[in-house]
């Protein structure tokens, strides 16, 4: 969802129409139920419906709603993803910022079905990991969520990447991939000719996304986490890259924390150089060229 505030009270109702009112929930009476609850949030976010929606009536309206199986939360969020590819129609490219976070719930009696919350086996702490992708103009301005995925962690600490012989649709990495997808099939849904450009971090550099964005001819820039070693070529990505010609560089003062835990001292620039070159990574499926930046 795009932020509403600031909105007056008809902006808000015609912001919660453009969001939610394309919900197929089974009875048009209980998407009109849903545009008024969303309207009542944009207005007065809490997370307790007995302080968003005021009177009885309404309230007990809004909990028949929130307990209905018909109303399923993958359809509301299909509703807002299709509102945000179609803020997009006029854009001719634009980027996806896909990025995982966790979230730590409540669960002392363990009866949630909530995961591991860390990646310490030990760790107590339950919750529930989530994939985004956000669409932002070329400018930078955000425009909303285009997909979102979840998953629960096993409580049993899952093999090193090396050593993991589980099928791909089994792993947590699996994650990147799907909300790729997600993100595409609402872009046909609503037939958006633009075309995403998607960003991860160093958790999407994984064998299995670096294929698909070659089989389906995605953009795609990913933070390397792993050196790689290239086709015909006895240096490795990282070799290459480094003697590579410097096209440009800056000065980047890290926050003070961050500072102290890498020994610097707060007021030192650390310098950066960009340097491109194009290559040709050796994967366990056929190669493929790449540009690979640092």
């Amino acid at each position: 969802m795009i932020a509403a505030a600031g909105f007056g009270s008809m902006g808000l109702r015609k912001w919660a129409e453009t969001e939610f009112g394309d919900a197929d929930l089974g009875d048009v009476r209980r998407t009109r139920r849903l545009v008024d609850i969303a309207t009542k949030m944009a207005a007065r976010p809490d997370g307790r419906v007995t302080a968003v929606v005021d009177g009885s009536a309404e309230r007990e309206a809004a909990f028949r709603l929130l307990r209905n199986k018909a109303v399923s939360h993958v359809e509301l969020a299909r509703s807002s993803h299709v509102a945000t590819a179609n803020r997009l129609r006029s854009e001719e490219n634009f980027i996806v910022a896909l990025d995982q976070t966790g979230l730590s719930l409540m669960d002392r009696a363990g009866t949630k079905g909530f995961g591991r919350a860390s990646s310490n086996e030990v760790e107590r702490r339950r919750g529930l990991q989530v994939m985004s992708a956000l669409a932002l103009r070329e400018d930078g301005s955000c425009v909303g969520l285009l997909g979102q995925q979840w998953w629960r962690r096993p409580d049993k600490k899952t093999p090193d990447w090396n050593k993991d012989r589980r099928p791909i649709s089994k792993r947590e990495s699996s994650l990147w991939g799907t909300v790729i997808d997600q993100t595409e099939l609402i872009l046909d849904e609503v037939g958006s000719s633009a075309r995403p450009w998607y960003h991860g971090d160093r958790g999407a550099d994984c064998q299995h996304l670096l294929a698909k964005a070659r089989d389906e001819g995605l953009l795609l820039t990913i933070r390397s986490a792993y050196d790689r070693t290239l086709v015909n070529d006895s240096r490795s990505m990282r070799e290459k890259v480094s003697h590579s010609k410097v096209l440009g560089g800056f000065d980047h003062f890290l926050r003070p924390g961050a500072a102290k835990r890498a020994g610097h001292r707060t007021a030192r620039a650390r310098q950066w150089v960009v340097r491109a070159v194009p290559v040709r990574l050796q994967l366990c499926c056929p190669s493929h060229d790449l540009m690979a930046a640092a």
